[in-house]
């Protein structure tokens, strides 16, 4: 479909979301499988991003040496991602400004010079979980030491476009990566309603704004992405 990045299956898997299916142990070879399906898939056409999610839990509520063994756990996955190759690290789909910023001291204390894109999400009022809204944010990720910056999920191209448009400040490259709308129950199933015709129409808004990469979340197909 013309994706010049090719994000890993491993969006959930860190040591925490693992455990939920008694994997814990499994990191690195899920990473490492992960980074093998997208290299084979992109080959030379494409660069392999390894994806990381949130840890799944509520920082807090934690105390603090569970929140050393949260920032273990994404260093842990980082270098199970960047031992298998990976050109760049995304994090992405957090919440929790805490949380996102151990993630980014995890992942620069075990490959300092890997590229690593910073990608939150907002609520429908536009703010984190604290209630720190994009502005902020954006300086907040620049200085704890992403490379890139940007959002991805909300509430489909509309919400990120209105959240990206609000980071410029921060002086970093950004990176949009919404999904296909929320789902809705449609005759007994999900339904995403984001079509690629309004991806494509975002799209455009969202490059001629000054975002230099625009992908896709949830509910994207590759027609989304070729369009």
């Amino acid at each position: 479909a013309g994706a010049e990045v090719i994000g890993t299956n491993s969006f959930g898997a860190n040591r925490h979301r693992l455990k939920l299916h008694a994997l814990e142990g499994e990191v690195a070879a899920i990473n490492a499988a992960a980074v093998r399906v997208a290299r084979e898939v992109a080959g030379e056409r494409a660069y392999v991003a390894g994806s990381v999610g949130p840890s799944g839990l509520l920082l807090k509520a934690v105390d603090e040496t569970e929140r050393a063994a949260v920032g273990a756990a994404f260093a842990e996955q980082c270098v199970a991602l960047v031992t298998a190759g990976v050109d760049a690290i995304v994090l992405e789909t957090f919440r929790q400004p805490e949380e996102i910023r151990l993630a980014i001291a995890a992942l620069r204390s075990v490959a300092p010079t890997h590229a690593l894109v910073a990608l939150v999400s907002f609520d429908a009022f536009g703010t984190m979980a604290d209630g720190t809204g994009p502005e902020l944010m954006a300086e907040h990720l620049a200085r704890w030491g992403a490379d890139a910056i940007g959002v991805n999920c909300a509430d489909g191209p509309a919400g990120v476009y209105e959240m990206i448009t609000r980071m410029h400040g921060a002086g970093l490259p950004l990176v949009a990566k919404p999904n296909a709308g929320l789902p809705q129950r449609v005759d007994g199933r999900f339904e995403y309603m984001a079509t690629p015709e309004y991806f494509q129409l975002y799209a455009r808004r969202l490059y001629k704004a000054g975002v230099k990469a625009v992908g896709g979340c949830c509910g994207t197909t590759a027609e989304h992405v070729k369009r």
